[in-house]
């Protein structure tokens, strides 16, 4: 064990005290309804998605997989509504959507996309091998942008063919009134 370690490490019968009072300088507030911070993510609907914003998601559920959405309550004033949408099956492969921002504010990013695939019904999108994850899977990145100029990130960790299949599934949902 190092000097470092010995340091660090407390007696078996040290008593700690967890009430953060040691902590000088602040104030705790007690916000369960989350009116002073946003809320951890929460699980919505398809439709709770739809009536927020506009995006994408595949047309149907892929066979063997789950989807959950995802999304912190309220975004009221955001310029872009964060959401997640995830598809996993018991092999643990994923076929993720996540709102990426604006055209503007993810530009940057296009550079790091060499490839591009164009689905057949005339979607654009720029992905990238982002290598081995060290299991014999692939992970791949794409970009994807709708018409309004928000840009959509796609994460899976499928094949190439199927993720190219399940990107020909991709549909643009509107925003309900």
């Amino acid at each position: 064990m190092s000097d470092a370690q010995k340091k660090t490490t407390l007696p078996v019968d040290n008593l700690v005290v967890w009430d953060l009072s040691d902590l000088k300088g602040i104030t705790i507030v007690d916000d369960p309804n989350g009116d002073y911070g946003d809320k951890l993510p929460q699980v919505i609907t398809p439709e709770e998605l739809a009536a927020h914003t506009q995006g994408f998601l595949l047309d149907a559920i892929p066979e063997g997989f789950s989807l959950e959405i995802t999304a912190p309550p309220r975004q009221d004033n955001e310029s872009v509504y964060i959401f997640v949408a995830s598809y996993r099956n018991e092999a643990d492969d994923y076929f993720v959507i996540q709102s990426a921002g604006n055209i503007a504010e993810v530009r940057f990013m296009e550079s790091e996309f060499k490839d591009s695939f164009t689905t057949t019904s005339g979607l654009n999108i720029i992905y990238r091998m982002d290598g081995d994850m060290g299991d014999g899977r692939q992970a791949i990145s794409a970009l994807v942008t709708t018409p309004d100029d928000i840009v959509y990130s796609i994460q899976s960790t499928l094949h190439l063919d199927q993720f190219k299949e399940h990107l020909e599934h991709l549909i643009l949902f509107e925003q309900s009134e």
